[in-house]
């Protein structure tokens, strides 16, 4: 540069300064406008997480207070303790139809959690056993819920223990399970309920019920995720977020989890239309100022040249 002339070197001293500053401005904006973006997309998801527990909350809430409410006619308890099914079936069936849903799972199970009667309004076929009655046998009497399986479809359950006066104080007689199935229409409603954030809901490593087609949940499934992190992942051409969270059954044990997710595609041109904006401003910007820098330096230094 000492061969330069004064102008030259003034001139590009200058320019290297500002080139460097302008740099690091775009590099700031960006990553603010990055992670503002992020921000915003982890807020909207967690939303729509929270949105689906009040659903939950509230079904499981729903089924835990007919449960309670059969559970606690006396007739109904006196039909449970003759252990026939068909009576058994006439005197909760009417009360059930009234205030359950049609897609709603009704069991009447021995304290082994043996099928003794089904009053399910879906096209179920009842197992025999109900392994989860044991399984949360511990907390009697209070109420378990949880998610269980049943075959190969899985239900949001709540079961409530039957109890009866004898000599020997209250003696556990009956078993109610009560639940919805958990499906692409379970699915839907979620969506609805959160304006528009589609799920995938995976279980024993499968999809058991997703608001989005299978060619293009099977593959946001599939990826592998850390719950409760926002995340992107590729289906195809597309890029979704994804929010994971982990699923319970009814003993409070990992078996799965809901997958909250928002196309990313339409996020990610929107950043770069505004990273295409911030070079031609950043380039604009840059001539200007060089041009001025230029201009200044000659007039500055023509009374020493």
């Amino acid at each position: 540069m000492k061969r330069l002339p004064l102008l030259w070197r003034v001139f590009l001293s200058t320019s290297i300064v500002t080139t460097l500053l302008f740099v690091l401005i775009g590099y700031l904006v960006n990553s603010h406008s990055l992670r503002t973006t992020m921000s915003v997309l982890d807020a909207e998801l967690r939303s729509s997480f929270h949105a689906y527990e009040s659903l939950w909350s509230s079904r499981a809430q729903h089924l835990a207070d007919m449960s309670r409410l059969i559970s606690g006619m006396a007739h109904v308890r006196a039909a449970f303790g003759t252990g026939d099914e068909a009576t058994i079936r006439d005197s909760a069936s009417e009360l059930w139809s009234r205030i359950s849903r049609s897609d709603a799972m009704f069991l009447v199970t021995d304290p082994n959690g043996a099928v003794i009667a089904s009053l399910s309004g879906t096209a179920l076929e009842p197992p025999r056993i109900v392994d989860a009655v044991t399984r949360v046998a511990a907390q009697f009497p209070k109420q378990g819920s949880g998610f269980w399986f049943a075959g190969k479809r899985l239900f949001q359950v709540v079961i409530t223990p039957v109890y009866v006066d004898s000599p020997r104080g209250a003696a556990l007689i009956n078993v109610l399970v009560a639940g919805y199935a958990v499906d692409d229409s379970f699915a839907g409603a979620l969506k609805a309920s959160t304006a528009g954030s589609d799920s995938i809901i995976i279980a024993r490593g499968k999809v058991v019920a997703s608001t989005l087609p299978a060619s293009v949940a099977g593959p946001l499934a599939a990826a592998r995720v850390t719950p409760g992190a926002l995340q992107q992942v590729r289906s195809g051409a597309d890029t979704w977020s994804v929010l994971p969270m982990e699923l319970a059954d009814v003993t409070g044990t990992r078996f799965g989890e809901v997958r909250v997710l928002r196309p990313f595609t339409s996020t990610s041109q929107t950043l770069a239309g505004l990273r295409l904006q911030i070079a031609v401003v950043w380039a604009l910007a840059m001539l200007s100022a060089l041009a001025v820098t230029f201009v200044l330096a000659r007039r500055l230094l023509r009374p020493v040249r």
